[in-house]
């Protein structure tokens, strides 16, 4: 299961390293020799556009991953089902296709593209629908990051009323109209020459960095879903939380199933509704306040510990920990 995570955050890393030279680029327009004044309409055309193309595709590479993994519980017919085939470009398709002269019957090869097509752009609910076909159920209610200034912004140069900005909005509503407005921004601004209002360069900034944060959380999201989703096959129960030492980030585990470990497998909490809702990298083990490298048969330890993703719960009491390399 370690390769797993590792995996899905390698793709979140290669996003994030690509969204932060996009806002190195803005940063560098700041500059008295920059000739952004010159070439505004251009530069803030291709810094949006670049933002919004590279989101769909970190969106599709996780989804394409998440597929590759749960495919043995998937059928063929069941993702077929998910996806608006009618509104495939036909030249897309032929690539896809192959015709099984056995059977008499036309093929369709699930590759990426197949995969992960949406036919509309990648806002929030259409992200929510596409990671759905693999099992995958994404929660964005516990994104936390209010971002009132970004919305602010792009309520001055989305005339999409249908888009609320209004007070009281709880976070995901507020992000779901945050990446509505920016998809609408971009689209408007590649069909159309006339731009009335430009936002500024911090502001653009700012939505990049806000970009940045809501996929490092839908990463963190991916990653849950699919360590329950795998649980039975990956995962071996141990025992449960009896106390968290905060300030020394040390659980102290009542061990009910004997499984010998150490510091080389990651811990993972579920919570009552045996949802994975935190995992756990193991720093150092003790058992008696003494230090170990490996448990064999005890029963009551101590792990020091640091939390792998950034948008989880601390360890609590009672909670469920499962084990795996």
């Amino acid at each position: 299961m370690n390769k797993i995570i590792d995996d899905f955050l390698l793709i979140h890393e290669g996003f994030q390293n690509e969204l932060q030279k996009v806002i190195s680029f803005i940063a560098l327009q700041r500059q008295p020799e920059s000739k952004y004044s010159e070439y505004r309409e251009l530069i803030y055309t291709s810094i949006i556009n670049r933002t919004y193309s590279l989101w769909e595709d970190y969106v599709k590479t996780l989804a394409y991953k998440s597929y590759l993994l749960s495919k043995e519980k998937i059928t063929n017919e069941e993702i077929l089902k998910a996806i608006p085939i009618h509104e495939f470009p036909s030249y897309a398709l032929k690539d896809s296709i192959s015709f099984d002269h056995v059977n008499q019957k036309l093929i369709i090869s699930l590759t990426k593209d197949i995969c992960t097509f949406t036919g509309k752009n990648i806002d929030l609910p259409i992200l929510v629908s596409l990671f759905k076909r693999f099992k995958i159920d994404i929660n964005l209610s516990n994104f936390h990051n209010p971002s009132t200034t970004v919305s602010f912004s792009l309520d001055t140069v989305v005339t999409d009323r249908t888009i609320n900005f209004q007070e009281g909005l709880n976070n995901e509503n507020r992000a779901k109209n945050i990446v509505k407005a920016f998809v609408y921004l971009r689209n408007s601004l590649s069909h159309s020459n006339d731009i009335v209002t430009f936002l500024s360069l911090n502001m653009l900034s700012m939505i990049v960095q806000y970009f940045i944060e809501l996929s490092n959380y839908i990463c963190e999201e991916v990653i849950k879903k699919t360590i329950t989703l795998f649980k039975d096959e990956n995962l071996k129960k141990i025992g449960t939380v009896r106390k968290h030492l905060t300030d020394l980030s040390v659980i102290v585990i009542d061990i009910t199933t004997i499984t010998p470990f150490d510091k080389s497998y990651y811990l993972y909490m579920f919570n009552n509704e045996d949802i994975c809702i935190s995992i756990f990298k193991i720093n150092g083990i003790q058992v008696n306040r003494q230090d170990i490298e490996k448990i064999e048969n005890q029963t009551d330890i101590g792990i020091r510990y640091d939390s792998l993703l950034k948008n989880s719960p601390p360890p609590s009491q009672d909670k469920t920990i499962y084990l795996a390399a």
